[in-house]
Order: structure tokens, then sequence, then C-alpha cells
């Protein structure tokens, strides 16, 4: 019994959250698609090719467009969307530059709005569908990739490069200037002689005649004799030591 009247329970519990998902998905508005115009009801306008050689036509019960069916989310972006239903003035709804994710409908009583006064769609002819291309990767804005090896670039100019302001290059070869004077030059190294009038001194060693200087040798020689005559009489002077007595 008490097993029952929890089964019970649950149920009730998923039957009140069902009832709330459907609210809130009843309550959430389709994106709906622009009316640009209608076409009346003929033969011709129920054929796809009337409206373009790019076009198909879907009928009611086909693919995912159900019988009793009023609206329609589109799939993709098309040029143009022919919704049919009736035989009306407004029995073709038209819907230019349809985008995907727009919803479409039968406007049959020719007001650009959906509400109840609109029928159940017929068929829907699609025309142009435009082919969606993935957008490329996002790149920094300083690095740009491409197929091709990477090359340098070289700019030939007829302005010379930039030099330091005090180097200037000139297209005449480089050369020494020499400059001539009427003076002759003279080496710094170089003894300078002058003539003069005045006769050079003579060598005072000659003077007075010729005469002999002694060497520092000849006044070895007498110091020498001297120290041996010093000697000398150092010997003869000192006295002679008295003899013992013999016992």
């Amino acid at each position: 019994m008490k097993i029952k009247k929890q089964l019970v329970a649950w149920v009730a519990a998923g039957a009140l959250g069902i009832a709330a998902f459907g609210t809130a998905t009843a309550g959430v508005d389709p994106d709906w698609a622009t009316v640009t115009g209608h076409a009346p009801h003929s033969a011709a306008n129920n054929d796809a090719a009337t409206w373009g050689t790019d076009c198909v036509k879907l009928n009611a019960g086909e693919g995912d467009l159900g019988l009793e069916q009023d609206t329609y989310e589109l799939g993709a972006s098309y040029g143009l969307v022919v919704v049919k239903s009736g035989s009306g003035e407004f029995a073709n709804t038209l819907f230019a530059n349809a985008s995907a994710g727009e919803t479409v409908w039968a406007d049959t009583n020719g007001n650009n709005i959906f509400d109840d006064g609109d029928q159940a769609i017929s068929h829907i002819i699609f025309c142009d569908e435009v082919e969606e291309t993935e957008a490329p990767s996002e790149v920094p804005s300083d690095v740009i990739e491409t197929d091709e090896p990477s090359q340098s670039v070289a700019i030939e100019t007829d302005e010379p490069s930039d030099e330091p302001s005090d180097v200037i290059e000139t297209d005449e070869p480089s050369q020494s200037v020499a400059i001539e004077t009427d003076e002759p030059t003279e080496s710094p190294f170089q003894s300078v002689e002058a003539d003069t009038d005045e006769p050079s001194e003579p060598d005072t060693a000659t003077i007075g005649g010729s005469k002999h200087v002694g060497s520092p040798a000849d006044g070895a020689w007498l110091l020498v004799v001297a120290l041996g005559v010093l000697l000398a009489s150092v010997v003869v002077l000192t006295p002679a030591r008295a003899k013992a007595p013999r016992r």
C-alpha cells in the first residue's frame, strides 16, 4: 500500500514537471521572418521553376513538414521562401532573404503577422539556399599567416643611406694633399749647425803648450809607495823585546 502511494506521488510529480516544461516552451516567442509580399493561387505559382532555377518544393507530410502544420522553422538561409496555403489572393506568402532559425507561415489573411486567421501550410518552395562558410580562426592583428614562404623584401632607392653627420661620402677617391713651401723641412731629431764668424774655443787641455795630465793609474802607484814608506818607519821605530836571562 505504501509503495503504491509513492508511485502515485512520483507520477504526479512527473506530470507537473512536464506541464511546467510545456508552459515554459509555449511562452517562447519564435523568431518570425519578415513578409515581403503575396501572390495569388495559380498552377504556375505552384511550380518551383516559376520562382527560379535553383528552387525546390516541399509538400506537407514530406520531410520535416508535417500535415496540418501552420508554421515552419528554417534550417538554412535562402534568397526566397514561398509558403503556400489556400486558393485566395494571399495563397502564396513571400519571404525574401530569410535566415536560418527564422519561422515562416502561410499568411492567408494578408496582415503580415501570424494569427488565428492563417491556415495550415500545404507546401513550401525554397530558392537560392545560402551556403554557410566556416569563419576563419582568429589570428592576432600583428601576425598574418600565409602558405607562401617568408621572404625578405629589399627596397632600392636612389637616396643614399643615412650616415653620421661627421662622415661625408663622395664618389671621388680620397687623396692626400701636399703643401709645398720654399722653406726646407727640418727633422726634430737633427741638430742644426749654425755658421758664425767667431772661432771655436780651443781645448783647455792644450792651453800653454802640451802638458801631460796624470791619469788615475799614476796616483795609485804614488799611494802604494807612500804606504810602503810608512810601514818601514813603523818597523824601524818599534823597540826590540828584552831577552830574558838564562838560568
